[in-house]
């Protein structure tokens, strides 16, 4: 009886395991990577973030419908509901605690339309992107009227423009930076009162030969979706502590990357100019030009956090890349399908604390992800960078090594943080190890320094003495050598090689005419140019080599 009974009880477990695996898949499986410095490939990483909580509608209190942005302020998290036309409040777990969908003016009442951008400022304005109406609405931290800006007044801009904010930001200083719909002249500025100052960044358009190849080659239909060679419209923006702002454009697709660069994101200063470095595209590097997921990746929004470090969004693949102040890629996560955890069409990006929010349009939900040890590890090496603190900065990139023994930024974080310290030697083997020849360049240049004058005092005499040996010995080869070598011999073989190089037509003459030349002599020759080849492989300097030492293969080679 004992027996019937464990066999039926292992049945239901076995008939429960799929049930188990299913429950298990239901939240999205994080595959984390990175790129390669020096072969520019993805590479696995560890899990940057994980997912922390997805709030909906149960969990909310409220439904959303086609939400478009959300901002962060304090322990508050501001939606813009633009289907519901009205900015939704939300407390630190993630429950409505209010909401408004317009504001009593003294003039009446101002209900939104469709707005699709919100955002707080240092002095707690709430700045709503009234799309629909064309204007922004300002109002205090309870949705209470406090201002109106309606549309720009100036002869600067087009005759036929039709102002419709999408988007908005401000700011210490008060100053409103617009991106408005179907506007491709930069963002619109406007001083703390909303009177109209300037646009700002209008993107330059390089137009290289390869973009007017593409357009010879391609039909109407194509052609209709390429860029005009113009600039570029912003999507999105937002403004970091020290005043720079930050704004996307998804308008950057393969055909007009020569176009337009690799300037998907741009950071720009109080001019207009972008100053962010674009050694490398922001989104993806390697992409297929077909399938689900074809194309570069399709920037909707930047988040910037502190230290320099930005976070922009690919709607495309739904995943969130971070990179430091120099546009070094720092670690990548996110997923997209329907799945728990993975997103559909992401809109917006904020953080709350060291959490990452993400607004999703398509599920209507604000997706919560939390950073493991390994994010944790990277944010404090950078952290330490930018203060200039170069001892626990390293500590701190060792500490990602443990985790990621193939993580490039680490050593390049620790090889940074051993050239401030003045050990370029050190410097260069990270440097080495990163693939990064620029910098390794840099280091070499100091250590060449440290090591020239260090030596210098009897490098100089060995190198005289070196000299005085190599002319001694010169003048007793012409002395003892033979008047007449022996054409028939090796060594006369050997010579007549040397002839062929420097008498070439009297050479290949001799050799086509007289028989002249050995195959021995001549398998030598390739033998050492083997020997010469791979040298070259092996022992040029890393600066100058750009050959895969894994992927050399000698048989080949030879």
């Amino acid at each position: 009886m004992n027996v019937r009974r464990l066999l039926v009880m292992a049945a239901a477990v076995l008939a429960l395991l799929p049930v188990g695996a299913l429950c298990a898949s239901a939240e999205v499986p994080f595959y984390d990577y990175s790129y390669s410095v020096e072969t520019e490939e993805p590479v696995s990483a560890p899990r940057a973030y994980d997912l922390f909580r997805v709030a909906d509608a149960s969990t909310l209190g409220t439904a959303l419908k086609n939400p478009a942005d959300l901002c962060v302020k304090g322990d508050e998290i501001f939606i813009a509901d633009t289907g519901n036309n009205r900015i939704v409040v939300l407390d630190s777990a993630f429950h409505a605690v209010r909401s408004f969908s317009g504001t009593d003016a003294p003039d009446g009442r101002l209900s939104f339309r469709a707005p699709e951008g919100v955002f707080v400022t240092e002095d707690d304005r709430v700045l709503t992107a009234d799309t629909g109406n064309g204007r922004i609405v300002v109002t205090d931290l309870q949705g209470r009227y406090l201002a109106c800006y309606g549309a720009p007044e100036t002869d600067i801009l087009p005759a036929d423009f039709l102002y419709a904010p999408a988007k908005v930001a401000a700011d210490r200083a008060g100053r409103l930076f617009v991106v408005s719909k179907n506007f491709n002249m930069g963002l619109l500025q406007f001083d703390r009162d909303g009177n109209f100052i300037q646009t700002l960044g209008a993107a330059k358009v390089q137009v290289t030969v390869t973009d007017l190849f593409w357009r010879m080659i391609s039909t109407e239909a194509q052609q209709d979706r390429m860029a005009q060679f113009v600039p570029t419209e912003y999507n999105n923006l937002t403004v970091d502590a020290d005043g720079f702002v930050y704004a996307t454009t998804s308008i950057y697709e393969e055909y007009n990357m020569g176009a337009y660069g690799k300037t998907a994101t741009r950071k720009l200063n109080a001019n207009g100019n972008d100053i962010l470095r674009h050694e490398t595209p922001i989104g993806e590097w390697e992409y297929t030009v077909t399938g689900q997921f074809s194309g570069p990746s399709r920037i909707v929004d930047v988040c910037a956090g502190e230290n320099g470090v930005f976070s922009v969004l690919d709607a495309s693949r739904g995943r969130v890349f971070t990179y430091d102040n120099t546009g070094m890629l720092l670690y990548v996560f996110g997923a997209y399908g329907d799945l728990s955890g993975a997103l559909k069409n992401p809109a917006a990006l904020e953080r709350l604390g060291e959490l990452f929010l993400v607004l999703d349009t398509a599920k209507n939900t604000v997706t919560a992800y939390a950073p493991t040890d390994y994010a944790r590890s990277i944010d404090a090496a950078v952290a330490y960078h930018f203060r200039d603190e170069y001892e626990q900065e390293a500590q701190q990139w060792e500490t990602v090594l443990r985790l990621n023994g193939n993580s490039d930024i680490a050593y390049e974080g620790l090889g940074k943080a051993a050239f401030r310290s003045g050990a370029y030697g050190r410097a260069m083997e990270c440097f080495r190890e990163a693939g990064d020849r620029e910098n390794y360049s840099k280091a070499f240049q100091y250590r060449r320094r440290e090591l020239i004058a260090a030596n210098f005092m009897w490098a100089v005499p060995v190198l005289l003495a070196a000299v005085v040996l190599l002319i001694v010995g010169v003048a007793l080869k012409r002395k003892y050598r033979p008047a007449v070598v022996d054409a028939r011999s090796f060594r006369g073989k050997l010579a007549y090689g040397r002839y062929v190089m420097f008498h070439p037509a009297d050479g290949f003459w001799d050799l086509k005419r007289e028989q002249r030349g050995s195959l021995r002599v001549s398998l030598l020759f390739v033998g050492l140019l083997c020997v010469v080849m791979v040298a070259s492989r092996q022992l040029t300097g890393f600066a100058f080599n750009t050959a895969r030492l894994e992927e050399l293969n000698l048989p080949v080679e030879c």
